[in-house]
């Protein structure tokens, strides 16, 4: 697969702008309507949008630069499939332009398709190490109760008599010769393909209504920060094939005051009384997995590493990092027995 910078033909350290004027450029020359019929043109149109989603967002970018295209998908973006997708999305950047370029428009129920969402949570350390299930709150479109999502009166629609039902109108802009294809929702049922006398009260004919959810989420064994789980059937559904778009959801890891990540490794500071760091010893210490006692040689010094095997995260190891304790407050006994100590050692 070529480079994404090569792509738009713009250096990695393009600015944001840059990337805009070099997607322009290439997409006007190579649009659907420029090229009708010409499967290379369709391809390398999917290939430049797919290029600037990723180039012109500011998380993806610092993914691929640092993964390439496996760190994008760790992002949730799965790529652009479809031109009418790519068309409807980007139309915005071609204002000023002398040009116009499709703004597609379907009736009803999230204008007909179903959508993806995203979403961010936070999940405790332990839980995104370990993995196990959370549950959350979201609030977003769902089908609306009262019309079963068809946006009509008793769930029975009667078609808009000036767009026949299709909820949108088709023009050509003839002051480009006729290039470009301009598709707007229709004014008369705004764009629902219904009758306005015939809409449904509740949700005003678009099928959809805002509505709080209750999630339960999977989370995998070894989940990071920034790391995006698909839920499919979770986002907005459609009027047309009765499924739902897909919910991608942005974890982000609560960090725990004990313990950290290093890899697979889980890490953590054990704290020896300097006698047992002396001598020798058993010490009782917490993993993420709970209660253990560590054996500490004699001679230990502060700073030494112990390992506790398969008590990380996907079979990685727990690490101690050494710290030697000294109490603050010695009775006076203890001290002259560490006087007894040092003259010796001297």
């Amino acid at each position: 697969m070529k480079d994404y910078y090569e792509i738009l033909g713009v250096s990695k350290d393009a600015t944001l702008d840059e990337i805009k004027q070099a997607y322009r450029s290439l997409a006007l020359k190579y649009h659907p309507d420029k090229n009708k019929g010409s499967k290379e043109a369709e391809e390398k149109f999917k290939e430049i949008a797919n290029a600037y989603s990723v180039l012109s967002d500011k998380k993806r970018r610092n993914a691929y630069d640092e993964s390439g295209t496996e760190g994008v998908r760790q992002t949730g973006f799965k790529g652009w499939t479809d031109t009418d997708d790519i068309l409807r999305n980007f139309s915005d950047l071609f204002s000023g332009f002398g040009t116009r370029f499709h703004e597609r428009y379907e009736p009803g129920m999230g204008q007909g398709l179903s959508q993806n969402i995203e979403a961010k949570v936070q999940v405790d350390f332990r839980t995104a190490a370990l993995g196990g299930k959370i549950k959350f709150q979201l609030n977003g479109q769902d089908a609306c109760s009262t019309c079963k999502g068809t946006g009509a009166k008793a769930g029975h629609s009667k078609s808009c008599k000036v767009c026949n039902g299709s909820g949108h109108s088709i023009s050509t802009d003839s002051e480009y010769g006729n290039f470009f294809s301009i598709t707007r929702p229709c004014q008369f049922c705004g764009g629902s393909g219904i009758d306005p006398s015939n809409k449904c009260s509740t949700c005003k004919g678009m099928g959809l209504v805002e509505k709080l959810r209750n999630v339960d989420v999977k989370v995998p064994e070894g989940t990071r920060s920034g790391q995006t789980l698909r839920l499919k059937g979770l986002g907005v559904p459609s009027v047309k094939t009765a499924s739902a778009g897909d919910l991608y959801l942005t974890i982000e890891v609560i960090p725990d005051k004990e313990f950290h990540i290093d890899g697979n490794n889980v890490v953590s500071n054990l704290f020896v009384p300097f006698w047992t760091a002396a001598i020798g010893g058993k010490i009782s210490c917490r993993t993420i997995r709970g209660e253990v006692v560590v054996t500490i040689h004699p001679g230990t010094s502060s700073g030494a590493c112990l390992k506790l095997n398969g008590q990380g995260v996907k079979g990685g190891n727990h690490l101690f990092k050494v710290v030697i304790s000294v109490p603050a407050n010695l009775s006076k006994r203890q001290k002259e027995l560490i006087k007894e100590i040092a003259k010796e050692a001297s």
